[in-house]
Formats: structure tokens, sequence, C-alpha cells
């Protein structure tokens, strides 16, 4: 959501980024990740959807919910009218379609909101489902650019597969403004994760906006030990200027969080990486060499690692698609796709499982006719890449509140004991679709 308010220079620019090792080309396979056609339409209506997230279901390969922003008429507020919910049960085949509005409880907190922004979805068991957001109410008419009366982020949950929800609670608050020359804070980009004991590890940043047009923004984490009944004061990881925290927990309860640094107005930014040993209490910083970055990060954590992504700028080039490796106090680096055009891939990557990885980008072409691609590898290291996307897309504009088409900061990508579920965007400004794909 921030990306309403700060233009970013979308061309590549070579920051001399280099790796404590040299980026290893990967290989493209020729088995399916999944059979033609392999997008489907989860929504097809006239509202301008956009950042969609998707859960699979743990053990059934036909299951699965997205969930996506929606904007409605010409509504560029920065925050959409509310969250649309996708439930499919017949591997894709059909989806049922509804407003998180219209499906939650009569008294949930999280039916006061008049605008929505940020979703994030995660599948903990059977048919439970919790979901991230961030909700504000009333908006300030007559301001400069976007003002809201009081701005939270919410978490609600689901017991029977995403078609109702309700337990709302409110994790984090503030009275605030959004885009304002005056000193007030918001929280953007909140995301969660589940770790293999079920534990919930939420992050986000605190944004603070300036008088003099400056602004600061910390990365804060919590967690729950319960499955998300209850939550626990958030904790700062790092103060500063950061964006983008997304966060991961390895299988010996190693947390983690990645993130970016969004100090100046250069495209490429540092990347930061931090960890806690002691269940989220304290975080510490790890060095990452002056890692740097074009676009948002995305993270997954398993046995061998924490994995994290990365578009990798390239000297008097396009940037590469790669995936970062920190295990035992070493980097390394895995090129998956290089672009053939400008702008930001918006990689997403999760565990597998079973072993091995799953991820998913948007491949910039130069005609500007882009498209999903997804890549696996498995436990035993062997890798398949596949197009996603029938319909060429638009190129992503990180303003996608000004220019669209755009898929906004993310795409979504769940993952399952049977595959993955993959979420995002295609469309004209007028209106934008909801496309997944059920990958195996």
């Amino acid at each position: 959501m921030r990306s309403a308010f700060l233009v970013l220079l979308l061309g590549v620019l070579f920051s001399g980024c280099t790796g404590p090792t040299d980026p290893e080309q990967s290989t493209v396979a020729d088995s399916p990740l999944c059979p033609a056609p392999c997008e489907l339409a989860a929504d097809t209506g006239p509202d301008r959807a956009f950042e969609p997230v998707a859960a699979r279901h743990p053990t059934d390969p036909l299951r699965g919910v997205v969930v996506s922003a929606v904007f409605v008429g010409d509504d560029e507020s920065g925050l959409g009218d509310g969250f649309k919910v996708h439930v499919t049960e017949d591997g894709g085949r059909t989806f049922d379609t509804f407003w998180l509005q219209d499906a939650l409880e009569p008294t949930d907190p999280a039916r006061r909101y008049t605008n929505y922004g940020d979703p994030w979805l995660v599948w903990l068991e059977e048919d439970r489902l919790l979901l991230f957001g961030g909700g504000a109410t009333g908006m300030v008419a007559g301001t400069p650019l976007v003002a809201f009366k009081s701005f939270e982020i919410f978490v609600v949950t689901s017991t029977d597969g995403g078609r109702t929800w309700g337990d709302g609670q409110i994790i984090a608050e503030e009275p605030g403004v959004m885009s304002l020359p005056i000193q007030m804070p918001y929280f953007d980009q909140q995301h969660v994760t589940v770790g293999p004991d079920g534990r919930l590890l939420g992050g986000w940043a605190r944004v603070y906006s300036y008088p003099d047009g400056a602004s600061a923004s910390d990365v804060l984490a919590t967690q729950s030990m319960d499955g998300g009944t209850t939550w626990e004061p958030s904790v700062t990881v790092e103060e500063g200027d950061f964006m983008n925290a997304r966060p991961a927990i390895e299988p010996d309860g190693t947390m983690w969080m990645v993130y970016r640094d969004y100090s100046g107005s250069e495209a490429v930014k540092p990347m930061h990486l931090s960890r806690s040993d002691d269940g989220g209490a304290t975080w510490t910083q790890v060095d990452l060499g002056g890692l740097k970055s074009i676009s948002r990060p995305n993270i997954a954590a398993d046995a061998n690692g924490v994995h994290f992504t990365i578009a990798e700028p390239v000297e008097d080039g396009f940037p590469r698609v790669t995936l970062v490796t920190y295990r035992d106090g070493g980097l390394s680096r895995y090129v998956l796709a290089e672009m053939k055009g400008e702008g930001e891939p918006l990689i997403t990557v999760a565990a597998d499982p079973r072993g091995g990885l799953w991820a998913t980008w948007l491949e910039v072409q130069e005609n500007s006719t882009n498209v999903i691609y997804g890549w696996h590898r498995d436990a035993n290291g062997t890798e398949r890449t596949q197009r996603l996307s029938d319909t060429p897309i638009g190129p992503n504009d990180p303003v996608g509140f000004i220019d669209w088409p755009s898929l906004g900061d993310y795409m979504g990508l769940g993952v399952g004991q049977d595959g993955a579920m993959a979420a995002w965007v295609s469309g004209t400004r007028s209106g934008q679709d909801v496309r997944a794909a059920f990958l195996s």
C-alpha cells in the first residue's frame, strides 16, 4: 500500500551487488507443473482485483482459497473497498466468490471497516484458515492525499474452509492518517506465517510520515502460540526506514524476517535479514554483504536453511530472478530466470512440505505482454519450470493506484502435501480478474 504514495524508479540500476558466490543459472525441465489449460479464472467480475493471496488445503488436492483486495468503480484511495474470497473444492474448475464482509459474523469488528488492504492467508489445519489484513475506518474527505480516522491490523478465522469467517481480533491499531503532511503513523504490508509446531508469526511496517515529506518505518513482529486465538504484544525487529517485511519459521523454531531498506528514491534497495533464537523476544540482524534488489522480497524456511527472493540488478541488462539461501552463516544464490524487460517480477517462494521449494514470478517482457512463471525443485533436486498464464499481463506499476493494470505488491502462493496453488491478476484499468493455477 505504501507504493501508492512513493514513486519508485523502475529502471534497472546497477549497484555493484555481488554475493558471496556467483549466481548459478537454473535449468528448465520438460515435465509440466500443471496440465493445460493451467490458468483458471477465479473471478471475472467488473471490479479491479489486487494483491491476491492463496492457500491450498493441507491434504485435499482439490481444495483451495484465494483472497484479494478489490477496488470498486474509480476508487484510487490506496486501500481497497473490501476483500473478496474465492473458494474452490474441485481443483479450480469452479469458484464460489463472495465479499469477506458478507461472510463475517454480524458483531465481528472487521465488519466496521470502510477500506481494506494487504490480505495474507494461511491454511492451518483441515477446515481452518486464518486471514491477516489491514482495515481503515472513516476516510477523511477533502484531504491532499489519503487520510483515515483509524487504521488497524486485524485477524479473522474460518472453520469451514473459507466460507464463513469470524473471531475477529485487532492485533495493532493507530488513530491515524496514512498520507498527510503531519507526523502520524500507520501500518503497511502485514504478513503472517505458520511454523511446524503451529506457532504463528506476523510481521509488518509501522510507518511515520513527517511534515517535510520524509518518512520512516520500523519492522515489528508478533506471534500467537495457540493458533491465532491470542497474540503477544508486538516487538521491534529493526528501527529505520524499512518495508516489505516477510516472516518465516525454520523447523527448529528459529524465526526470520526479511525486508528492504526504503530510504532514498533509488529503485535498487539494500536487503535486510533478521533472526530470533529466543521465540521472537529479541532479533539480531544478519550481515548480507551489501545484497540489493529491485523487487519486494518473499521468504521460506526448511531444513536446508532460509530462502528469500531478490530481483538482482545487472549492469547494462535486465534483472535476474534470484533465490538466495542463508545457511550456517553463508549465502548462496540461484538464478531462476533472466528478465527480458524493465520492471518488478514480484517473486514468491514457499517450502514444499514434501521437501523442496516452490516459486512463482512475473516474467517481464520487452513488449510489456508479461507472463507468470512457476518453478519447483523437489527433495531430490529435480527442477521444473513452466509458464502458468495464458492471458498476457500489462506492465506492473508499483504505484498501482495511479496507473493500471497492476498486480500490486505481491502474488499468492499456497502449498499443501499435494502441490501448490498460485494466484495473480490480469486485465485492464477498467477491470482486473483473479487468476489461479493448481500445481503438482
